[in-house]
């Protein structure tokens, strides 16, 4: 499963308690709401579920009791982590590295193994050119 399918299990509960996920049947609205809860980290986590499970959960229930029990039921997922490469631009001045998800832009001195902006492990040592 991907980084973005997964979510933590607590921010569909939280949302259900404060009555955002009480839609009166606006599947629509419970799916946006669903779909701005930030993604789980990369790590196996007990705690992180599908997030199109959630929305299928969410969306069948109105009061936040029923919409814990059934989130209670839902089993984990394992997120995984974003891989990329740094890819190798220039300009009139320097050249400078950007990480393909995210597009931050760093030196050479400050290329990592992971991306300072958005975590994705860079696979490899060898940079992108374009």
């Amino acid at each position: 499963m991907t980084n973005k399918e997964a979510i933590y299990r607590q921010d569909v509960l939280d949302l259900a308690k404060k009555g955002v996920l009480i839609s009166n049947g606006n599947y629509e609205s419970v799916c946006k709401a669903i779909n701005e809860i930030p993604s789980a980290n990369p790590q196996p986590c007990e705690e992180a579920i599908s997030r199109a499970e959630a929305v299928r959960v969410a969306s069948g229930y109105c009061h936040p009791a029923n919409v814990a029990k059934e989130l209670a039921k839902l089993p984990p997922v394992t997120p995984q982590p974003k891989t990329g490469y740094w890819i190798r631009q220039s300009d009139d001045y320097h050249d400078y590295y950007e990480c393909e998800h995210c597009g931050i832009a760093v030196g050479l001195d400050d290329i990592k193994n992971y991306c300072p902006n958005c975590g994705a492990r860079m696979q490899e040592v060898e940079i992108w050119t374009t």
